[in-house]
């Protein structure tokens, strides 16, 4: 998969439409799926025009393109998915009671909310961060204060580094084993 060539799929006559077929990365994951999309009408083209409008649906999706690639064979897709491989690997394997208890609280009631659906390479993001710390300034806490201090924000920012680093260790240590099977 990772010598594969640009693709340009499949057209077939289905009923009375052209439908072309092509192979899909699945995120997080080295499987492939074979995608299908209806092109048009048999009455409205030839079959070389149902091909050339393919062509352009799989650019338009971006399948060759070395970035989706590489998107769909990260390990983690998500910045919530990374924190819970980082929760029960670094969290829970490593450190004091109650760091433990402490960092955990914090991720869940504080870090999570704002990037728990963004993808992890963009949390790495300045302004993403920038934002999050404008929400944490903001928030209501339970004692009836606004905000939380620079210190606490400080944290808050190191639990995104922390895990966006384990992530990026995680991802390095896959590769390294997929070189050195020969895959």
């Amino acid at each position: 998969m990772n010598r594969r060539p640009g693709q340009r799929g499949t057209v077939n006559a289905v009923g009375e439409n052209y439908v072309g077929r092509y192979w899909a990365d699945e995120l997080g994951s080295t499987r492939r799926v074979r995608n299908a999309v209806i092109i048009g009408r048999l009455k409205e083209m030839t079959k070389t025009q149902a091909a050339k409008k393919l062509v352009e649906h799989i650019e338009q999706e971006g399948v060759n393109s070395p970035a989706h690639l590489a998107r769909s064979q990260s390990l983690i897709a998500t910045f919530g998915d990374a924190a819970e491989l980082w929760r029960q690997r670094q969290l829970i394997g490593c450190g004091k009671t109650s760091s433990k208890s402490n960092m955990g609280c914090e991720l869940r009631k504080h870090v999570l909310p704002p990037l728990k659906d963004k993808l992890i390479e963009d949390v790495n993001n300045y302004p993403l961060i920038r934002d999050c710390i404008q929400i944490w300034r903001e928030a209501e806490r339970e004692d009836d204060e606004i905000g939380y201090s620079r210190n606490t924000i400080k944290d808050f920012f190191g639990h995104i580094r922390a895990i966006y680093n384990f992530y990026r260790d995680e991802t390095a240590q896959t590769a390294n084993q997929r070189l050195a099977s020969g895959s």
